[in-house]
């Protein structure tokens, strides 16, 4: 007897590949880009964006810190992370902690950046002298939204639906 459905495992990989393609888009990580990296105070600061590109919306900003003498992860730091669109001047703060991350080597910050444009990012560290300004300051770039990743993988596998479902009736008509 054959198989009522012999490109089964054509229709289960499109099936799957659709869903994981969509659940994709929701998904953050720490790390990510390097947007910034550099020594303060004998520290090694780096710090980490994602997504990439930054869009507006929820994005996560990492900084790993270590001893710049021998490379060791630095985790005593509380750091308060600042970002400011250079347009409208508008502000959006956060704390940068281990609770935040799932990486235990970064401390990370789960902000809502709601514009796009140049967003100028401070990270300062909340144990420091309230003098001392920020350890890092420096300016990214969050891009519009031109895309969304469900609706572009929809349109990419759409061929290979129009596919699946030819080969369907093809064989249902045998």
């Amino acid at each position: 007897m054959r198989p009522v459905l012999p490109h089964t495992p054509l229709v289960v990989l499109l099936v799957v590949g659709l869903m994981t393609s969509a659940m994709a888009s929701r998904a953050i990580a720490d790390g990510g880009k390097v947007q910034w990296s550099g020594i303060v105070d004998g520290r090694r600061y780096t710090v980490f964006t994602s997504p990439t590109p930054l869009q507006p919306g929820m994005v996560d900003i990492s900084v790993l810190i270590q001893n710049e003498s021998d490379g060791r992860v630095m985790r005593d730091a509380t750091l308060s992370v600042r970002c400011q669109d250079r347009q409208s001047e508008r502000v959006v703060e956060g704390r940068a902690s281990q609770a935040n991350s799932t990486n235990r080597l970064l401390q990370s910050a789960k902000l809502d950046l709601p514009v796009a444009g140049q967003w100028e990012i401070e990270i300062c560290d909340l144990g420091a002298k309230p003098s001392s300004g920020p350890l890092v300051s420096f300016v990214v770039m969050v891009a519009d939204q031109r895309f969304s990743i469900p609706w572009t993988a929809a349109l990419v596998t759409a061929p290979l639906w129009f596919i699946a479902i030819y080969l369907l009736r093809e064989r249902i008509r045998r």
